[in-house]
């Protein structure tokens, strides 16, 4: 699968992973790149989602779709909360509860994208969401799968990785990161 550069959630413009021409995809219907003739079909409830799945010390989990950059962070109370990237409104509280998380802790950057697949010997386009994690110049430090990421350090997040705030705290947060067809 590869790549390619979007203008939004369900994408009408594209570029062709064959030879980099820009296509005009609608929804269900078979176009074909005017370059390079590719055939491609797109149906927008084919897409992937990307969600952070927070383990509240073994309570349920507190599970959000991400759509769009957020900021991980603590009130002034201690709790966890997830604001929009320029901070003007909270979006989510997950209810856990620890003064080890900074303010801001981290950022998940999101980046809209397409990737195209083979499928019954056609290609389809699936809109999928490129995440990635930021150390914000936390106190306590990010680990993603057990690695340990320096400040303002970014990576790229997969499918199933483990994301850990304040690693080395008693009241540590674990977040996993997973990614699953919508519709």
């Amino acid at each position: 699968m590869s790549a390619l550069r979007d203008t939004g959630l369900f994408k009408r413009d594209v570029y062709c992973p064959e030879c980099g021409a820009e296509i005009k995809i609608q929804d269900g219907v078979e176009q074909v790149c005017s370059s390079c003739s590719t055939r491609y079909s797109y149906y927008p409830e084919k897409r992937i989602v990307s969600q952070l799945v927070f383990d509240r010390h073994n309570l349920d989990s507190f599970v959000y779709e991400l759509n769009e950059t957020i900021v991980i962070g603590r009130d002034s109370q201690g709790f966890v909360n997830l604001h929009y990237e320029d901070f003007d409104s909270i979006r989510e509280y997950p209810n856990i509860r620890t003064h080890n998380i900074s303010d801001p802790h981290a950022r998940v950057r999101v980046e809209k994208v397409s990737m195209s697949r083979e499928v019954n010997g056609s290609k389809e386009l699936i809109t999928k969401l490129k995440c990635s994690l930021e150390d914000a110049l936390s106190k306590n430090g990010t680990c993603v799968n057990d690695q340990k990421l320096r400040a303002k350090e970014t990576r790229e997040l997969k499918n199933n990785d483990t994301i850990i705030l304040a690693p080395n705290c008693d009241r540590y947060v674990k977040i996993t990161y997973k990614e699953k067809f919508a519709g």
